[in-house]
């Protein structure tokens, strides 16, 4: 369970920010709110939020000041910025800071919700992976491969895989290569790849019903993958196994 700190000096804003994220999805067992930067650091001392999210123009200690504070602090918290200026004035101390995201206002659910995912991502990365065993199977990297072994047909995208095991797209694109030594859609195509060879050679079934059994829409742009991954065309395939 996930506890979070919202610092906004406006009240509707930190009431759209609760409206518009998924407490249930992210675990969220308890959400702190204040309205300026002094405030914020009390409650971060003695409240230890593991996810800040937080607005740059604050009274008595504004965005910038806040960030210092943080730093100064140590905290561990993941921070995400939600402001209302795109001002490098502002984005710079964040991107120092290592500010998790910079979200601009008005902030939507779909921002709200993935920089949170990456939040959780990152605690996750920090905290729990380093105590599993190395032979533990249910690792994250094994059960991506595993989802993209069952559904490899299906449009596998990071936008999904970010989604739906909560790590942000930069980490799956690392951690599973460094795994398993193969790109995450170089691992998509080869699934396809070997599927449609092994159907091409034992079945009777025309090349664009092939296609489309391993995911491609458009069979004249999976005859020239398919040429170019194993030097031969899906019709020479075929002409090997009637012959």
């Amino acid at each position: 369970m996930y506890k979070l700190l919202i610092v906004d000096d406006e009240e509707h804003c930190i009431a759209t920010i609760k409206n518009l994220i998924d407490v249930n999805r992210f675990q969220i067992s308890e959400i702190f709110e204040c309205r300026d930067g002094l405030t914020a650091i009390d409650l971060i001392r003695h409240k230890m939020p593991d996810i800040i999210m937080m607005d740059m123009n604050m009274p008595y200690l504004d965005g910038i000041g806040f960030l210092e504070k943080c730093g100064a602090l140590k905290t561990t918290a993941q921070i995400i910025v939600v402001s209302g200026y795109n001002d490098f004035k502002y984005t710079r101390p964040a991107i120092k800071a290592n500010a998790l995201d910079y979200i601009l206002k008005p902030v939507s659910a779909l921002e709200a919700n993935q920089a949170l995912a990456r939040a959780i991502s990152n605690i996750q990365n920090a905290s729990v992976q380093p105590a599993m065993e190395p032979t533990e199977e249910e690792s994250a990297e094994a059960s991506i491969k595993l989802y993209i072994e069952e559904n490899y047909a299906s449009q596998i995208s990071l936008d999904l895989l970010e989604s739906k095991f909560f790590l942000s797209k930069e980490c799956i694109l690392k951690s599973f290569k460094g795994k398993y030594k193969i790109g995450v859609y170089e691992y998509v195509v080869k699934l396809r790849m070997e599927k449609a060879k092994y159907l091409l050679e034992n079945y009777d079934y025309m090349i664009y019903t092939v296609s489309e059994m391993v995911g491609f829409n458009d069979s004249n742009y999976f005859s020239k993958a398919f040429k170019k991954y194993f030097g031969i065309s899906p019709r020479a395939i075929r002409a090997q196994k009637s012959s």
